[in-house]
């Protein structure tokens, strides 16, 4: 009950108090408490003299669209959109320490595995990260 509420302040934008910009110029307006109740790097920047926290502006190096369902994430703890980005909003996942979500993108690389994927972007991002079991299916997936 209390996830549908919260999901509505990120739908309505009421009461927003700082305004996320992606970096293709999207614009969110979000809810200090609710980013920083769910990111330590959040609660960090807006317990700052951080210049973001001062202009109330945080500029995201993700586009919109990872900006918007890292965001539907951070206020439902729900990722619909997960499968076809899982690659990118890993990235912005692990730069914000949100680890139910590197999960939910480990876990959905890992599921859609293909011979495309492996060989481009997925075996990438598990070496870049260190993500060992994600590495081992990747392997398992070429011993097939």
């Amino acid at each position: 009950m209390f996830t549908a509420e919260v999901s509505k302040w990120f739908e309505s934008e009421d009461f927003g108090d700082t305004i996320m910009v992606a970096s293709d110029g999207m614009k969110f307006r979000c809810h200090r408490a609710i980013l920083s109740a769910r990111s330590e790097v959040f609660e960090l920047t807006f317990n700052s003299q951080m210049k973001e926290s001062k202009e109330n502006l945080v500029k995201i190096d993700s586009d919109g669209q990872i900006v918007a369902v890292m965001l539907q994430f951070l206020y439902s703890d729900n990722c619909s959109e997960i499968g076809r980005i899982a690659d990118r909003l890993y990235a912005a996942a692990r730069r914000y320490e949100l680890y139910r979500l590197q999960n939910l993108c480990e876990s959905s690389l890992a599921a859609n595995l293909s011979e495309n994927s492996v060989v481009t972007k997925t075996q990438q991002l598990a070496e870049l990260y260190k993500l060992d079991d994600l590495k081992t299916r990747c392997a398992i997936y070429w011993k097939s």
